[in-house]
């Protein structure tokens, strides 16, 4: 009798653990519930009904100034480019703030790709340019980290080592970070995708992904130009 007692309470001892490690990832779950998100998700759409019912629909002006928007923040990266090039030389350029920004816009990339799935899924249905319009904060967020993501390259390319045992350390911890950035990038991307296509855009499991990408972008974002503050006050 005593022995079972023991069991059972050893049992609900664990059970208890376990319910308490878990209650931060049930009140996560409670929030996003709590938000009450129209999300619905019954598949791609299989007519060019229910994929336009999915679009957002949008005027020309609307659409004119998303393009001009996305274009300038593409353009506001490419500058850097040349002057690394031409001056062969990434002197001046913070390896942390190039480490903070990719992982700042791969997790916002990730998060609307996550969110504009369901948009995403029309395109098929009634084409690359009627599903565009509704795409165009993706595109803009993407054609920006495209346009970025090569400076820390070329900034790698023309690192300055001068011999000293000092650059050195440096060049091999900005080659440990730029490969840390194409595993996030790797890891977040493939998440993102394999819980599209096997629980869906609206399951918890992806909307929770979806939020903390969100949220880490969000504090990349002050880590970022926080630092980059730091060291210029300094």
């Amino acid at each position: 009798g005593h022995s079972v007692r023991g069991k059972t309470a050893r049992i609900h001892a664990e059970k208890g653990r376990y319910e308490d490690e878990l209650k931060p990832f049930q009140s996560f779950i409670l929030f996003l519930h709590s938000l009450k998100m129209p999300c619905t998700w019954d598949g791609p759409p299989n007519s060019r009904e229910a994929a336009w019912e999915l679009l957002t629909h949008m005027n020309a002006y609307s659409i004119a100034l998303g393009l001009v928007l996305t274009l300038g923040s593409m353009v506001a990266q490419v500058p850097e480019w040349p002057a690394i090039i031409r001056g062969k030389s990434s002197e001046g350029i913070s390896f942390l703030t190039l480490f903070f920004g990719n992982v700042n816009q791969i997790s916002s990339l990730v998060n609307i790709i996550i969110f504009r799935f369901p948009q995403l899924s029309t395109c098929p249905v009634v084409g690359f340019f009627s599903c565009s319009p509704s795409l165009l904060s993706l595109y803009q967020l993407l054609g920006t980290w495209i346009s970025y993501f090569p400076v820390f390259i070329f900034a790698l390319m023309y690192f300055n080592l001068d011999g000293s045992p000092e650059r050195a350390r440096e060049f091999r911890f900005a080659k440990i970070m730029f490969f840390a950035v194409v595993l996030y990038f790797l890891v977040t991307m493939s998440t993102a995708i394999g819980l599209l296509f096997t629980l869906g855009p609206c399951a918890y499991s992806t909307l929770a992904f979806g939020f903390s990408l969100g949220i880490s972008s969000t504090i990349m974002n002050f880590v970022q130009w926080g630092q980059q503050i730091w060291r210029t006050w300094r």
